[in-house]
């Protein structure tokens, strides 16, 4: 962590929380946060092992955003799998903090959703990368994204029809993995145009 250049917090993650605790139980706002930082913390110290570098670290809405130097598939791959995994270790203590331990199960498994660039899909990319090769990562990636935005797409359809609860079910879970489709695609647009 001594190559850590800059830690920031996004002023809007504060608005967001301060929101929150007016609107949610203060049990409920805490467990989250505990569970955020203990996915973050997972990721970071996955890092520290593999003495990889990191650069600065920005904690915003979506949740932290960490550079670090460029990683072989295999470090990237421990490294994206490191916070799901660390964010299912409260269930451990289920009984003594509830909130923290179902907040931290919810985040990994939204985590481990094979999208690209949140965990899952830096994961199966990864993996992929190994096994086949950068071009067809990148395939395999996109057509996984995009079917797993479908299938959200589908079930937020299904639960605001058949269970009459409105648009939400499609809007909570589409609107973040758009985003992080969307900024991919941006990060890619970038690159191709240095290239």
């Amino acid at each position: 962590m001594r190559n850590l250049r800059s830690f920031s917090i996004h002023p809007p993650l504060y608005f967001v929380v301060a929101l929150s605790l007016f609107v949610l139980p203060f049990q409920l706002v805490f467990g989250w946060i505990i569970a955020a930082m203990i996915h973050e913390l997972s990721h970071l110290l996955m890092l520290i092992l593999l003495k990889v570098k990191v650069h600065s670290v920005s904690v915003g809405i979506t949740g932290a955003l960490i550079k670090t130097e460029p990683m072989s598939p295999v470090k990237e791959l421990c490294c994206a799998l490191a916070g799901p995994i660390g964010g299912l270790l409260p269930l451990v203590i289920l009984r003594i903090t509830p909130y923290v331990a179902l907040s931290a199960a919810i985040q990994s498994f939204y985590n481990l959703l094979p999208v690209y660039p949140q965990d899952g899909g830096r994961a199966v990319k990864s993996a992929a990368t190994c096994l086949f090769g950068e071009s067809a990562a990148q395939k395999i990636s996109f057509i996984l994204s995009a079917a797993v935005i479908i299938l959200t797409t589908l079930c937020g359809c299904w639960l605001s029809y058949c269970c009459r609860l409105g648009i939400l079910p499609i809007i909570f879970p589409l609107v973040p993995l758009l985003r992080s489709v969307r900024k991919n695609s941006l990060q890619r647009m970038k690159k191709n145009c240095r290239i």
